[in-house]
């Protein structure tokens, strides 16, 4: 008895903790099809690292980047449209500056995009309901 007692809390302890992880983490495979290619229509990118990657004129269309951190990531001309950004950091990021160590989103489309708790380019952290653009 103590022995099927023991078993079935190793088994819930698994399915609790260590199974339900690798299906909320991103897709390696979507993830090097984004690096090769700079192509991802709707990958799956679930907190994924792209911190400082060179993502200009990428396609990322309807893309779960949901919590990914995208701090410093040259998105200039990406195209975001109806990808989910919520709670993504798109910290130091400025719309059309030109800086070497900063996130560019000049002419990136976010047209449909969520953008609902993304840390912004300026710091601040976008509101419930932020679609296309950032409300703060």
């Amino acid at each position: 008895m103590k022995r099927i007692v023991f078993l079935v809390c190793v088994v819930m302890f698994l399915g609790m903790f260590i199974i339900p992880r690798g299906a909320y983490a991103f897709d390696p495979v979507d993830l090097q099809q984004l690096k090769t290619t700079n192509q991802c229509p709707s990958c799956d990118l679930y907190q994924a690292n792209l911190s400082e990657a060179n993502l200009g004129g990428a396609n990322l269309t309807a893309a779960n980047l949901t919590g990914a951190n995208l701090s410093r990531a040259n998105l200039a001309g990406a195209n975001l449209n109806n990808a989910n950004l919520y709670n993504a950091n798109l910290s130091e990021a400025y719309l059309g500056a030109a800086s070497l160590r900063d996130a560019y989103l000049y002419a990136a489309n976010l047209r449909g995009a969520n953008l609902s708790g993304a840390i912004w380019t300026d710091g601040s952290k976008c509101k419930e309901g932020s679609i296309d653009e950032c409300k703060k």
